[in-house]
């Protein structure tokens, strides 16, 4: 059910998204500048081990939905009104635009043009290339990119164990550790551990 909701939604998604490609030169000129990103990483393959870890913490229905998860929007939506609980509802690729266009303004507009950008590139792009030039563009701590995270912190990038491949995916929620979210983050690490063992994920 939630496969086809995406799937119904992303059409219509889509669809406003080439409109918007079609009369919106600005909207043009971020499209080339995403694609220029992607292509610049496309044969950098991440490890397979790594990317289940990234994918089942950060994006769960990743290669089910076309580029926006309504499901998880519908959730965070819900959360927030009738809990009272902020949560986030990005895919990994609005993630991506947003790290390469670089805007981080809390207003609707940014978001509306966010979900519409990553629809387009989701139609234009495979999975595996959008992952990759996420995954090779994300800003650590001194590091640009998951290759310099791994060296700065040891890890073989082509052979990561599965305990650093939990803690590589942890940093793209804490990019920077610190004291004060060290804590936070090694139960990330473990909640990692859980959903990448398990039959059952969220």
């Amino acid at each position: 059910m939630k496969k086809l909701l995406n799937q119904v939604l992303g059409k219509i998604i889509f669809f406003f998204s080439l409109v918007s490609y079609m009369l919106n030169k600005t909207f043009r000129d971020k499209i080339f500048v995403l694609q220029n990103s992607i292509q610049q990483v496309q044969s950098k393959d991440v490890h397979f081990q790594l990317v289940d870890c990234i994918v089942k913490i950060e994006d769960v229905r990743f290669f089910e939905h076309t580029g926006v998860d309504f499901f998880s929007i519908g959730r965070a939506i819900n959360n927030y009104f009738f809990k009272g609980r902020k949560e986030g509802a990005s895919t990994i690729t609005q993630q991506f635009v947003r790290i390469i266009i670089g805007n981080y303004e809390l207003k609707y507009s940014r978001k509306i043009a966010e979900i519409l950008l990553a629809s387009f590139i989701d139609k234009r792009y495979s999975k595996q290339e959008i992952l990759n030039s996420y995954c090779h563009n994300y800003t650590f701590e001194n590091c640009k990119g998951i290759a310099e995270l791994c060296v700065a912190e040891k890890v073989d990038i082509n052979a990561p164990l599965f305990v650093e491949s939990c803690q590589i995916a942890a940093r793209f929620k804490y990019p920077i550790l610190r004291k004060n979210n060290y804590t936070r983050y090694l139960k990330r690490v473990r909640i990692i551990e859980i959903k990448t063992t398990s039959k059952i994920f969220a």
